[in-house]
């Protein structure tokens, strides 16, 4: 029994003659005969107008080659030139059969050397054609475009197979069979793979924008509280506190007092910094307004004191000096600057409050705030992303009158936010309009090498197949890019990769990070690689954050079996709540 391509019951083809030839060769011929029935095809003319047309039957075999077959019914008359067809009170013109079918034939051929690379070429085969009248016997001399050969009669159903092997000898000599590599490049380029997908860019820029409209409507709430002075926010990754801290910076400045926007993060302060410098309506504020992250505030403030600052190049050494003496410097610049009346802020906010030693809160509100009990003071901070043991989160000796609590993601898809709370064990709110997302994806891997190899072809695959912009791609690993797997790769694809945020916002570069240089960033596709055993430089509060800076698509390369059992179980978990499926 052939293979029919599309497998149907011919009872559901509406013409006779079609009907009754499907039937035929279905059961006649041999299981190494593939058949197809009315295959279209459309190809351009010598104008590139393009032509369409239809090949009734194709009946191919590996070793004997390609036939092609055009299925006539009802009451016919050949005169010739002329055919016709009874329609009914009289005689129509139809098209020569025999020419049909040697049109598709060669239009057939066209499309197999064209999709199969040079690998089978029509001299690899042979080729013909033939005409079926399924309900017709014949007398007579066969048309002069045709031979008995190659015309298929009711007579012949019975033994069908060996009417089409005497087709196929007479079209061509025996000829080596084709090879499996080009039998298989034959029939795909007949039957392609026809994938429809649709580009993660495209549900990229859909969740942006739902997203993006989320977030603004989790400022302009915020807003309603503005009248408050001295303001304490607690809020989950995701729910716009950077965005909000960044809009509180902008109103103070606006109405001219002098303010200060501080963080633990320096890309986080750079990209601040970059957006008031690049807005029109916003590159004014600066003139009352100083961002800085810590290190580089303390840094400034010594430098105004004319007091020597010198970090300690030894690691070992660095923790120490910032938490015991860096608080030290401040006080004692702002002794020696009491008379500066540029030294102090009417207003200062402060984000990744998790991150903030207590002391270094005590240089903030007593000795660059005008006044330490009144004084203009916003503070935001997540307590579920400090990475530092000796943060201790809000000091009680500095007082905030108004606590507020942000309990609503807003940044991330849902997908994307349930499976890194799940992570984190942690309960986050998303709001009621946050789209689902794509599912968060991970690739287990048995080492890190093999980890490197699917990361090198994930990032190919976005940006050739679904058209993602490097800018819009992170690369966020436990290591820096020069001591992880990346250590040793300059471009992909001609695309550089960097480990400057900046150069990776100017277009044209993929940034590598890691989840604490990104911390209150976002991008649109984040992947986290070289994921080996979860604890030390590299815990579940670093793997939060880094899952949280993406705020649309998400991908993990674990290699380590434990962590991966741990994230997928994640994902599973938190992709049922997303999407309203049952919770394996």
């Amino acid at each position: 029994m052939a293979r029919m391509i599309p497998k149907i019951d011919p009872n559901e083809i509406p013409y006779e003659s079609e009907r009754i030839l499907y039937a035929a060769l279905r059961d006649d011929l041999s299981d190494d005969f593939a058949c197809f029935h009315s295959y279209p095809w459309l190809r351009p003319n010598r104008d590139l107008v393009l032509r369409e047309g239809e090949a009734d039957f194709i009946v191919l075999h590996q070793q004997l080659g390609m036939l092609v077959l055009e299925a006539k019914g009802g009451e016919i008359s050949y005169q010739a030139p002329l055919w016709k067809r009874r329609r009914g009170a009289g005689w129509e013109t139809i098209q020569d059969p025999f020419r049909q079918a040697q049109k598709s034939m060669h239009k057939l051929n066209e499309i197999i050397e064209e999709r199969c690379d040079g690998d089978v070429l029509t001299r690899d085969y042979v080729f013909g054609f033939a005409a079926a009248f399924p309900t017709h016997d014949y007398l007579g001399p066969v048309p002069s475009n045709s031979d008995p050969v190659i015309l298929i009669t009711r007579s012949d159903l019975d033994t069908l197979q060996e009417k089409i092997l005497s087709a196929f000898r007479r079209w061509g000599k025996e000829q080596k069979p084709l090879n499996n590599l080009q039998w298989s490049k034959l029939v795909n380029a007949l039957l392609p793979c026809f994938n429809l997908f649709r580009p993660i860019t495209a549900a990229l820029q859909t969740d942006y924008e739902h997203i993006k409209e989320l977030t603004d409507g989790q400022v302009a709430f915020f807003r309603s509280v503005y009248g408050a002075t001295r303001v304490y926010v607690e809020g989950v990754a995701g729910s716009g506190k950077t965005l909000l801290a960044m809009d509180r910076a902008r109103a103070f400045a606006k109405a001219k007092k002098k303010t200060l926007l501080v963080c633990y993060n320096k890309q986080l302060a750079m990209w601040w910094n970059e957006q008031f410098e690049n807005s029109a309506s916003d590159r004014d504020c600066l003139q009352y307004l100083d961002i800085f992250h810590f290190h580089s505030l303390a840094a400034h403030i010594a430098k105004q004191a004319d007091i020597p600052f010198a970090s300690p190049t030894s690691p070992n050494l660095g923790p120490e000096f910032w938490r015991d003496e860096v608080p030290s410097i401040i006080e004692q610049a702002s002794v020696l600057l009491v008379d500066d009346p540029d030294f102090q802020y009417d207003a200062i906010v402060l984000d990744e409050g998790q991150d903030f030693h207590p002391a270094w809160w005590d240089c903030l509100n007593f000795c660059l705030l005008k006044n330490e009990s009144k004084g203009i003071f916003y503070a935001f901070s997540d307590p579920n992303q400090s990475l530092w043991d000796w943060a201790q989160g809000k000091p009680d000796n500095i007082p905030f009158t108004t606590p507020l609590t942000l309990e609503k993601n807003c940044r991330n898809t849902r997908a994307i936010a349930r499976s890194s709370s799940k992570l984190a064990n942690l309960h986050t709110d998303v709001m009621e309009r946050s789209p689902v997302g794509l599912k968060p994806q991970i690739d287990r891997v048995p080492n890190q090498n093999a980890g490197k190899g699917i990361l090198l072809q994930c990032i190919r695959e976005l940006m050739a197949k679904h058209h993602v912009l490097p800018m819009n791609i992170v690369l966020m690993g436990p290591s820096s890019y020069e001591n992880g797997s990346l250590a040793t790769v300059n471009n992909i694809d001609n695309i550089p990769l960097t480990d400057s945020a900046v150069r990776w916002r100017q277009g044209g570069a993929i940034l590598v990070t890691t989840s604490r240089s990104f911390k209150g960033l976002e991008a649109d596709a984040v992947i986290v690689y070289d994921i080996g055993e979860i604890g030390g430089v590299f815990n579940l509060t670093d793997l939060y954050v880094a899952c949280t800076r993406a705020r649309a698509y998400l991908q993990l390369i674990v290699h380590d079996a434990k962590s991966a059992v741990l994230i997928q179980q994640a994902i599973e978990h938190g992709w049922a709540q997303a999407s309203g499926a049952s919770i394996p």
